[in-house]
């Protein structure tokens, strides 16, 4: 099976160096994506340390989202391909520790957003434009049958960071739109609240495919200025977080 090129370990950071020669083996592609990693056993003996040493240096790649875990049959470690989960679990991590609110979200959307639309506008596929348009036929579906779509309005925001091909910027609103996707869950929407952001969603959409930048930047602006107060709204009612 292959080794990946490990060597042995000494001193006191062993399972630290675990960690750093998995790691060089994932980022040079020794390992890629959905590859298997030796077993426990062999690499007990490829790096000359103990079981221990190997365990607290797999768990730590699995909670650095590096690794997953599969049991039974063919089970064993798994190199995984990028997710925004580590930084969503992150981010939980302070909305829980009272350190980060649904407002502080809101803000860094503000910030980040209307530039990503922007740069949406001058890179999107008509493939692309043509999802997000599916999108929100999706949500009229919905909001006609009285069913709000939460999932459908974060989903359009997901797709716009996508068509600007940056991975850094495509995991960053991934990573907050789990975490709005969790606080907006403890709030109480109303039609209103979904119907507006429909009519946001469209402009931007035409601005996408008219290819106008400046039009994609102010509508998306506008859109998320406007979800901010109608979150904080939400919040100053008792019903936020």
């Amino acid at each position: 099976m292959e080794d990946g090129g490990f060597t042995s370990v000494r001193g006191h950071r062993v399972s630290e160096d675990i960690v750093s020669q998995i790691k060089e083996a994932v980022f040079s592609g020794r390992f890629k994506p959905g590859d298997k990693l030796p077993s426990e056993r062999e690499l007990v003996e490829t790096f000359g340390v103990s079981r221990v040493s190997v365990r607290e240096a797999l768990h730590a790649l699995e909670a650095s989202g590096l690794l997953s875990v599969k049991q039974g049959m063919g089970g064993g470690y798994y190199i995984v391909d990028a997710t925004s989960k580590p930084v969503s679990d992150s981010l939980s991590t302070l909305l829980r520790l009272g350190k980060a609110s649904l407002d502080h979200l809101t803000e860094a959307r503000v910030l980040l957003e209307p530039e990503i639309a922007r740069l949406a506008a001058q890179r999107a596929s008509d493939k692309q434009v043509t999802e997000l348009e599916d999108v929100l036929a999706e949500v009229e579906v919905l909001l006609n049958g009285n069913t709000l779509p939460t999932h459908h309005d974060l989903k359009f925001h997901r797709l716009i960071a996508q068509a600007t091909g940056n991975p850094v910027l495509i995991l960053t609103i991934n990573s907050l739109m789990d975490l709005v996707e969790e606080e907006v869950s403890k709030l109480t929407l109303d039609r209103g609240i979904n119907t507006a952001n429909l009519t946001f969603h469209r402009r931007i959409v035409e601005a996408l495919r008219s290819r106008n930048e400046e039009k994609a930047y102010h509508f998306m602006l506008e859109h998320v200025q406007d979800v901010q107060r109608q979150l904080r709204g939400l919040s100053a009612r008792g019903n936020g977080v």
